[in-house]
């Protein structure tokens, strides 16, 4: 990693203390966790203190990040990460990084980038904020009274009978409804994402007459996904689209005559 740090505001040195207050940090675990602009709303934190940290709140029953693929043509990396909650459910989420990524001018491990971000966002989605007020020596006093409860009932079982079953089908319906209204929303999302990149980096230009031209986006991406819209694109490829688009360079001349290119170079 280089050199560079980007100094934190105060804002943001306020949530480190948060991090380390809520969940026992020591200074070298807080100094992992990054800033790559004075605007960024949270720091970036590295994947296995994430999980550490997820876990401490006892909100989940399992955290799981895998490799998924690494994309030759972009340069990108993908990592999938599910999570699953006490109540069962079951969030995946993408996380995109791309060889020799910069974020704030600070060189990083491209796959550890990638898995925090398929880390973050799986847990974000299933209601984890590790900056909101948590008591570890209350979690912990409360985990051994459920271990020991637990315990208790298997040395002393209150039945000795067949366990009721659940309804399993009226559950796995349920599930599913739930996985459905979430693919829904994660796509709205992802999309809305995209169309706001495509036009912060000029690849959506909004002419005089309140009208869009978005035929530079449509060709950029036609140029690097073979496709002229994200619509049908599944998780993955929305999240390397964004990634590509977040370290899309600006290019202003581009949609100025060649003719004029000189004139614009001067005002």
């Amino acid at each position: 990693m280089s050199n560079k740090t980007i100094q934190p505001t105060e804002r943001q040195r306020a949530q480190l203390a948060t991090l380390q207050k809520n969940f026992g940090l020591s200074p070298e675990d807080t100094a992992r966790c990054l800033y790559f602009s004075r605007e960024q709303d949270r720091p970036y934190i590295p994947p296995d203190l994430l999980i550490t940290i997820a876990r401490q709140t006892g909100q989940f029953q399992s955290i799981e990040p895998t490799y998924s693929t690494y994309v030759q043509g972009l340069e990108q990396l993908i990592y999938k990460a599910t999570v699953v909650d006490q109540d069962g459910r079951s969030i995946t989420r993408v996380g995109v990084a791309t060889l020799g990524e910069t974020p704030g001018g600070i060189a990083m491990d491209a796959h550890k980038l990638a898995e925090g971000r398929a880390l973050n966002s799986a847990l974000a989605d299933a209601g984890f904020n590790p900056f909101k007020s948590f008591n570890l020596v209350g979690f912990l006093i409360e985990r051994h009274d459920r271990a020991e409860q637990a315990a208790n009932d298997r040395e002393f079982p209150l039945h000795s009978g067949p366990a009721v079953s659940p309804d399993l089908a009226a559950e796995k319906h349920q599930a599913e409804l739930r996985s459905i209204t979430d693919s829904a929303e994660r796509r709205r999302k992802d999309l809305g994402r995209i169309k706001l990149l495509a036009r912060e980096k000029g690849l959506v230009v909004r002419f005089a007459n309140g009208r869009d031209d978005d035929s530079p986006y449509r060709d950029w991406l036609s140029t690097n996904f073979q496709t002229r819209t994200a619509a049908t694109m599944d998780a993955a490829e929305r999240a390397q689209v964004i990634n590509k688009l977040r370290l899309h360079e600006i290019d202003y001349l581009s949609h100025i005559p060649t003719e004029l290119h000189e004139d614009a170079l001067i005002a």
